[in-house]
């Protein structure tokens, strides 16, 4: 049994106060007549363009074809949806927010029906629309971004063929004719042999079972399940061997996919060489485990820490061995191999999961197979929540798009109920955060120097940057990237910055009542130092204090989860002040609010986070005329009706509004 903890965190068990919010509908008082005309002039023109142009014809589909239509920048809020003048009445359905707009599949004689409610609509959210569309296109001709196609091309890995693979994305067509003819369109590729196909996909069939069939030479028999999650049948993703990238050209322009993300090893980082050293370890039966994703432990100090191994799923002559014994060094002790450093003194055990393979190993694992091995082991081992993954591609992070393996592990992480902590990634010719670390539900940790007295500094300079895709705000954390490690030399990475967060917080999991893995990561965010984001450090490092789940003397913290509903406004109501805190009937001190939303995303279109959320922390203060006005302290509130108080918050991503936020404020 654990040491009675002193002062531990309080959870608030009051409910929420709820008021609803009432959305907005399209105003046509606000339509400006000569952008109007303009607008609504241009729209014509260029639907009568792509009607007969040859490029529509080559990439429609099943008599359907996919455009897209830009908006304004005025109207990005979802009211401002054109579901008035593009619906089924004329023979089109709006089938995502996308980019600046969204993607409208067309119907061949939908253009003729558009064009004359162009000329004569009839209703004023009709109009509407029209002034707040700029422009439309073929969403073909958008995608044909010649420099996209050249860099995915570059990033992606070779067979002995000279194929070079990607997951591709197939455009999300409602009609099931546009859908066959587009399997048909992918089989013909395959066909003349310029695609190579799994051969689910060559017989048109999408179906979960057929995928998993494919896996069986990726998965060890032991590991596979006849129950793997099946794949959605619109918009699917599949690998494709790809001859050259003029293929890849005619792939986008004939309108059969319309996302590709090139298929490359993870990669560790520095593994370096060096004798590994067998010393005794003490029992660590009551310490709490972490999953290691990596590449497998194969030395010998710390067999007595490992609590399980999964089979491997990259053999032992591709795996990256090193760099997982190293990994694991500094999880079960990073505070003796690194004895000169400000670290907390907490053990922990391994599990070990070998899915790494080494640096210049040409090993590709696709994605889906990854993510079913994955999942498999978070079944298996529903005792171990937190789960440390330090390994990369070699490429930056969309702008835009959450890449096919960070939305992936963001599924089956919130499935399982475990907590992901994923490495930033180091930089090479690029320096934005490598994928996976765009994974929304993952704790992405980038490096950090330390002072003269081991202390946290300043940014490391080998560590890639934030921000994420739509301006997510990742990397969350930092600490120390430099360390002694297993073999006896100093190696430097976010792949060693990661462990120390996955440590403490797989201690601070075990030290909660109730925990869950957005509590965990509240709670290790708002212990971090910094007082503001920061796109090379996140929130800094979890320090203050050491241990997380304790509060000192001088502090309180209070935590709570809701399940709540959109439109709606929650008020939690009566937190009481500690008595330390007010001096002459006010407040003094400092405050901190750190509030997690668990989203609601998906991977194709706009806003991959479609949820918003703004938290703020008031209190009542007493109108001389009698009764209470609500001030605010903390938060997405007005901050200059407070008065003697600096406030410090972090840059917002523009795209996705909130989805993480912390905010701190000092009294003086």
């Amino acid at each position: 049994m654990r040491d009675v903890l002193v002062n531990p965190l309080l959870r608030l068990r009051t409910t929420p106060i709820r008021q609803g919010i009432t959305g907005r509908s399209k105003d046509a008082s606000k339509i400006k007549p000569d952008v109007y005309q303009r607008r609504r002039q241009g729209l014509l023109e260029s639907l009568a363009a792509i009607k007969d142009a040859p490029e529509t014809a080559a990439a429609t589909h099943g008599d359907r074809v996919l455009l897209w239509v830009k908006m304004d920048k005025a109207s990005q809020a979802t009211t401002h949806t054109p579901h008035d003048l593009f619906d089924p009445k004329v023979g089109t359905h709006l089938i995502a927010a996308w980019r600046n707009g969204y993607i409208v599949e067309f119907a061949t004689s939908a253009f003729d029906r558009v064009q004359r409610r162009l000329q004569n609509p009839s209703t004023d959210p009709q109009r509407c629309d029209i002034f707040r569309i700029e422009f439309a296109d073929l969403f073909a001709n958008v995608l044909k971004d010649a420099s996209r196609i050249e860099t995915a091309w570059s990033l992606a890995s070779a067979d002995e063929s000279g194929r070079r693979t990607f997951n591709v994305r197939l455009p999300g067509f409602l009609s099931g004719e546009a859908q066959s003819s587009v399997i048909e369109t992918l089989a013909r590729f395959a066909r003349e042999d310029r695609v190579a196909l799994p051969a689910f996909a060559v017989r048109g069939d999408l179906l979960s079972y057929e995928q998993a069939a494919e896996a069986r030479a990726w998965l060890p028999a032991s590991r596979f399940t006849e129950g793997a999650r099946a794949l959605s049948q619109t918009n699917p993703s599949l690998p494709v061997g790809i001859r050259d990238n003029d293929v890849l050209h005619q792939l986008v322009a004939s309108g059969a996919i319309v996302r590709w993300e090139p298929v490359a090893p993870l990669r560790p980082t520095n593994p370096g060489v060096g004798p590994e050293p067998e010393l005794e370890l003490p029992t660590l039966d009551e310490e709490p485990i972490v999953g290691v994703i990596d590449g497998g432990y194969h030395a010998t100090r710390y067999r007595g820490a490992m609590a399980w191994e999964m089979e491997p799923l990259v053999p032992d002559g591709f795996a990256a061995r090193a760099h997982g014994n190293k990994v694991a060094s500094i999880l079960v002790d990073a505070h003796l191999w690194s004895n000169q450093l400000q670290l907390p003194q907490l053990h922990c055990r391994l599990g070990v999961v070998q899915a790494v393979p080494d640096v210049g190993i040409n090993f590709s694992i696709p994605d889906r197979v990854l993510l079913n091995y994955l999942e498999q082991a978070f079944i298996e081992h529903p005792e171990t929540h937190v789960w440390n993954l330090s390994a990369n591609f070699n490429r930056e992070c969309d702008e835009y798009d959450v890449s096919d393996l960070g939305h992936g592990l963001s599924e089956i992480s919130r499935r399982h109920n475990k907590l992901l902590v994923v490495s930033a990634g180091n930089r090479s010719e690029t320096i934005r955060l490598a994928p996976p670390a765009d994974c929304e539900a993952a704790i992405i940790v980038s490096g950090r120097t330390h002072d003269e007295n081991g202390n946290p500094s300043e940014p490391c300079s080998l560590s890639r940057v934030g921000l994420g895709p739509e301006g997510m705000l990742k990397p969350e954390a930092s600490w120390f990237s430099e360390h002694r490690v297993l073999g006896g030399g100093t190696d430097r990475g976010t792949s060693f910055a990661a462990p120390l967060v996955s440590r403490l917080a797989a201690h601070t999991w075990s030290n909660l009542a109730d925990p869950s893995p957005d509590l965990v990561k509240a709670l290790l965010i708002s212990s971090c130092d910094l007082d503001a984001y920061s796109h090379e450090m996140g929130f800094g490092s979890p320090v203050r204090p050491e241990m997380p789940w304790i509060c000192p003397s001088n502090v309180a913290v209070v935590a709570w989860t809701a399940d709540i509903s959109a439109l709606q406004r929650y008020y939690w109501t009566g937190i009481r002040v500690p008595q330390s805190l007010i001096q002459d009937g006010r407040f003094v001190g400092r405050a901190k609010m750190v509030a997690i939303l668990s989203p609601v995303t998906q991977l194709d279109g706009h806003h991959y986070i479609s949820t918003r959320l703004g938290a703020g922390l008031q209190y009542k203060k007493q109108r001389p005329e009698g009764g209470f006005r609500n001030m605010p302290m903390l938060g997405s509130l007005n901050p200059n009706e407070r008065a003697r108080c600096t406030r410090s918050r972090p840059q917002m991503g523009s795209r996705t509004g909130l989805f993480k936020r912390i905010y701190s404020k000092q009294w003086t």
